[in-house]
């Protein structure tokens, strides 16, 4: 039987979930004027920690078999925040995102809105489906103008 990926988690999902954000980015600080350079690169992820409860042998097996079947970095799993699935905005419409955009942008061009709809900081918004799924999070509200 092949494994296709991204896998689903078992029935039985954790009991606390913890998801944080990673940059690529550093500083350098001079030891005689303290003066401080940041430097940002395009690299960013999530990056999520589990816990999972007290459970059975066969709760607990079903959860080895799945961290074993996504074989180190190799597999995939969709997650999602449960407590962020109600968006805290008035979201309308279909979202797709406007032209093309350059990879690691930090701002995107929406369409397909309904007029008025509202985004609020927090909020999550996916693209795509599957493994190509890539999952953001909204960081500063906005409003769709009259055309979406």
């Amino acid at each position: 039987m092949a494994l296709a990926y991204p896998l689903a988690m078992p029935a039985r999902g954790p009991r606390r979930i913890g998801i944080y954000p990673v940059s690529a980015a550093g500083a350098s600080v001079s030891p005689f004027t303290f003066a401080q350079q940041t430097y940002v690169h395009q690299g960013e992820r999530w990056e999520a920690e589990l816990e999972l409860g007290d459970m059975d042998r066969d709760a607990g097996e079903e959860w080895a078999a799945f961290l074993c079947a996504l074989n180190g970095m190799q597999g995939t799993l969709l997650l999602g925040d449960p407590l962020g699935a109600t968006p805290r905005g008035a979201w309308a419409g279909s979202p797709l995102v406007s032209g093309s955009h350059a990879a690691g942008v930090k701002t995107l061009a929406l369409k397909g809105l309904t007029a008025a709809t509202t985004g609020k900081a927090g909020d999550w918004i996916q693209f795509g489906s599957g493994s190509s799924a890539r999952l953001h999070k909204v960081v500063q509200d906005f409003a769709a103008d009259g055309s979406g």
